[in-house]
């Protein structure tokens, strides 16, 4: 008799979820999708990244599709935010439709996450280079009988000559120790991260030496290539966090890695997965291999941090909205799946508090505004929007959700700083003259275009200093 353990293992095999075949136009995009999964969450599995400010809740409206044929019935949620003309177009909400049967979707343009004018250029000015990562060639006298010292004293020896004193050698590079040299002729590059030695190149490598910062913001990603032994920035990526399909606001991210099984894991990947694609790309427009590039740092604020980290983000979404971790971290490149020089590091900078993050720490060094005796203030406008007051002996801080106020959350025609938004409005007489990004048909209206229409409305007259409408 079959043990009743087996039959009921054997049974579930047997039983497997119903799939349904949706097919994504125009781009032609075509997967199976599991019985009950929503048309949101298939457009993300088929790498379309649609507007969900509100992370898939139902409240922003910006996942609308068309359904062509069979569509199914408004839900409530729909009712209350597409109009009756967009739902006689079988308009529906993404995130409200539930997968049940074979469907085609039609994804307007306006809905997808557009590109967006991102901010890379600022003020340079001089800073004593001394960086953490340092290479260089050494010659090693060879093995002899009169000379029988280890090869790892032998090569701490020969940097020590060169003024790079009291450093170790990990078991890790001690394996691959004795071959490299041999390989090498006992003439290697020698790449030290702090004070330990992490590899031996070639020594026609040893002027290759990089390193670079990463901006991870709410919205956007800046990445900066940087020549560790000139101190130059060599090259400057920038790319739309991915993140932002799953939500505009960090609230929205909390919630969803909260509310989804693998969501923190799914968050970490698509933030990951673009960090990679930035380091590609400066790499490839600096003209140097990414296994050159030994170290990386990272600011953002503080649910970027712990998402990128993968460290819990409940306990900063609730009151008193506390972090994991407010240190400084250090963490491989291997453990994270970077695509540099996989003995190396990326560092993240403390953080302040729940929404003040290593970024505000970023603006303070960066202003010297620490070292100050004068009083100052620093604005930092982005997603999440920080103020920072102070002087060398005492410093404040806040912060807001600056970007939801502007971008689509909150605003029925809101967008980002995509193609399409109006950033610049002028009332001259009786005409409203508007400039888009990109030269394109007006979509919606993103922060700068708002400010520059009230500031208009304001100058015509047509809104009093009450701010009420005539």
């Amino acid at each position: 008799m079959m043990p009743l353990r087996l039959c009921f293992r054997q049974a579930r095999r047997r039983v497997t979820q119903a799939m349904h075949r949706v097919v994504f136009e125009p781009d032609g995009r075509t997967l199976d999708v599991p019985d009950g999964q929503t048309l949101l969450e298939a457009a993300r599995a088929a790498g379309l990244r649609l507007e969900s400010p509100c992370g898939g809740k139902g409240t922003c409206g910006g996942c609308r599709i068309v359904i062509p044929d069979d569509p199914p019935e408004p839900s409530e949620t729909c009712r209350s935010v597409l109009t009756g003309e967009e739902i006689g177009r079988n308009m529906r909400l993404a995130c409200q439709v539930c997968v049940t049967h074979n469907m085609r979707i039609v994804v307007p343009e306006e809905t997808r996450v557009g590109n967006q004018q991102i901010l890379t250029d600022g003020v340079l000015f001089d800073v004593p280079l001394n960086p953490n990562v340092r290479k260089t060639a050494v010659h090693l006298p060879e093995p002899s009988v009169a000379d029988q010292r280890s090869d790892a004293d032998r090569l701490l020896d020969a940097l020590a000559e060169k003024g790079l004193a009291d450093l170790t050698i990990g078991v890790k590079v001690t394996r691959d120790l004795p071959k490299r040299l041999r390989t090498l002729d006992f003439h290697p590059a020698v790449v030290v991260i702090g004070s330990e030695v992490v590899h031996l190149g070639r020594p026609t490598t040893a002027d290759a030496c990089y390193g670079i910062a990463f901006d991870v913001g709410t919205t956007t990603l800046v990445a900066y290539l940087v020549d560790l032994v000139a101190g130059d920035v060599k090259a400057v990526a920038s790319r739309t966090n991915p993140q932002t399909a799953y939500g505009d606001d960090v609230v929205a991210r909390i919630e969803y890695a909260g509310r989804d099984r693998s969501g923190a894991r799914t968050l970490q990947t698509v933030l990951i997965d673009a960090l990679n694609e930035m380091v590609l790309e400066v790499c490839r427009r600096g003209h140097i291999r990414p296994s050159v590039v030994y170290e990386a740092t990272m600011v953002g604020n503080t649910t970027m941090n712990h998402l990128l980290l993968r460290l819990p983000t409940e306990a900063i979404g609730r009151a008193p909205f506390v972090a994991a971790s407010a240190s400084a971290q250090s963490v491989s490149a291997r453990e994270l799946g970077l695509k540099m020089h996989q003995r190396g590091r990326l560092y993240t900078a403390p953080l302040v508090a729940g929404f003040v993050g290593a970024d505000t720490v970023g603006v303070i060094l960066a202003t010297g505004m620490h070292e100050s005796d004068a009083l100052r203030l620093a604005i930092d406008v982005g997603t999440n929007g920080e103020i920072v007051l102070g002087t060398r002996r005492r410093i404040l801080a806040c912060s807001t959700a600056a970007g939801p106020a502007f971008e689509g959350a909150r605003i029925r025609y809101g967008m980002r700083a995509a193609d399409g938004a109006i950033d610049r409005v002028d009332i001259d007489g009786g005409d409203v003259v508007v400039h888009t990004i990109g030269g394109a048909a007006a979509l919606g209206l993103c922060g700068t275009g708002l400010i520059d229409a009230v500031a208009a409305m304001v100058a015509a007259g047509v809104i009093e200093t009450t701010g009420q409408m005539r």
